[in-house]
């Protein structure tokens, strides 16, 4: 009796997927090309390069003089009223850098500790000087010249009718002054003005800003502090008779 040999049974091995879809071969390995890897290197290093450029342009400052105290309006600023403190270069501000500029000068107005000085921040200018004083003045915006009034200008405070009055028949009150401070209030719809004039008239300007019926005339750059009342020249400052014609 012969003997038959039987192959011994081995477990069927599932084809996985991988296998299946790509017939057993081996999957193709990519090869990525050299030049668009150096491109995308460059493209990384540039974007860095700028933004270091940006960085570096935003921190460009310039040193900048502040003060270290409150200084009150003519106050004579001196080398311990100072500080430095660094500011955008780009900002745009033209401020004061050398402490020589402004030692021995004075403040224009009140000067809050940490105020950037710039040049109209300081004069040289004893305010007020000997004879006159200076008087706050508050106009309404339809009373005052719409050109912007600045430091130095030239002007007569003028008395006004009142409202819905008759029209003055000669000319009203004018005292002349200068200006050193202006400041609009825009709720208010007013502006003040700070107005260097004549000792002697200071009250009676005072007193007609008080009533809210003056307004405020922009002369030419010549002249100032004088009233009307005082001067000798008889010019078109004094009260106009040409209404009674």
């Amino acid at each position: 009796m012969a003997l038959r040999k039987t192959k011994p049974e081995t477990p069927d091995t599932p084809q996985t997927a991988d296998s299946a879809s790509s017939g057993g071969e081996s999957p193709v390995k990519v090869r990525r090309r050299p030049i668009v890897l150096a491109a995308g290197i460059l493209t990384v290093v540039l974007s860095v390069l700028l933004g270091v450029y940006l960085v570096n342009g935003l921190r460009e400052t310039q040193s900048a003089l502040v003060t270290r105290v409150d200084l009150a309006p003519g106050q004579e600023i001196t080398e311990a009223d100072l500080e430095t403190r660094t500011i955008n270069a780009d900002s745009g501000l033209t401020v004061l850098t050398n402490p020589a500029d402004v030692v021995g000068k004075q403040a224009v107005g009140t000067l809050a500790a940490g105020t950037l000085l710039h040049p109209g921040s300081i004069t040289l200018q004893v305010l007020p000087p000997a004879g006159q004083s200076v008087v706050g003045v508050a106009v309404p915006f339809t009373r005052r010249p719409v050109e912007p009034l600045v430091r130095g200008d030239n002007v007569r405070v003028v008395d006004t009718p009142r409202d819905q009055s008759d029209p003055p028949t000669q000319g009203p009150i004018a005292t002349k002054g200068q200006v050193v401070a202006v400041r609009d209030y825009q709720e208010q719809g007013v502006t003040v003005i700070d107005l260097l004039v004549p000792s002697g008239e200071a009250n009676w300007v005072a007193a007609r800003s008080a009533t809210n019926r003056v307004a405020v005339i922009k002369d030419a750059a010549e002249g100032t502090g004088r009233s009307s009342q005082q001067s000798e020249d008889g010019d078109d400052d004094q009260p106009a008779r040409g209404g009674q014609r």
